[in-house]
């Protein structure tokens, strides 16, 4: 008897514990930038003289595709976020940014924070600006509901390669995780 008068309490408890928001609160946001490149160009020098190239051997041409995928997840009562990309170029683009690392979420909703290696890096709802370590370089912002410019640098001493990429129907998703990094940093 007794089971039996817990049993409609728990049942109308256990639903509103797994509701969108608290799903969001304490579980997973996972979604993805679907990047198209626009142009290209690989500037180089070599002994004094400045070369330029479409492209490298085997490298991405313009009309590939590419992705940047997000992850925010809460975890042991703090948040984590990783930013990964499946670009060619882009193999130094990778980060796993905790709580703790945030800098600052100043009054446009920018997250600021310095990586392990002492490098600024920035996310907001509109703009993007990560550095790969000092050899690869994402910005970004969006220029209508959720589509997205991209500017992408990677290279090093002697050659650098500049794209531009453009990133349609990104999900509404970016909005949501800063809205729950802002949450922790007030």
């Amino acid at each position: 008897m007794r089971i039996n008068k817990l049993l409609p309490p728990l049942a109308l408890t256990l639903p509103m514990l797994f509701t969108s928001s608290v799903m969001a609160e304490f579980g997973t946001i996972e979604f993805s930038f679907a990047c198209k490149v626009l142009d290209q160009q690989i500037l180089g020098i070599t002994d004094g003289k400045s070369y330029r190239w479409s492209g490298y051997t085997d490298g991405s041409e313009v009309g590939d595709t590419f992705k940047f995928d997000f992850k925010y997840a809460y975890l042991d009562e703090t948040y984590y976020l990783d930013m990964t990309s499946d670009h060619e170029e882009l193999d130094n683009i990778g980060f796993t940014v905790f709580q703790s690392d945030f800098e600052n979420i100043n009054d446009t909703g920018m997250a600021l924070w310095t990586d392990s290696l002492g490098i600024s890096q920035r996310v907001g709802n509109s703009v993007i600006n990560l550095d790969g370590r000092g050899f690869s370089q994402v910005t970004g912002r969006r220029y209508y509901k959720n589509d997205w410019n991209l500017m992408i640098r990677s290279g090093s001493w002697d050659n650098i390669l500049i794209q531009t990429a453009n990133c349609m129907n990104v999900p509404n998703k970016l909005g949501i995780m800063m809205e729950k990094v802002r949450a922790f940093h007030k």
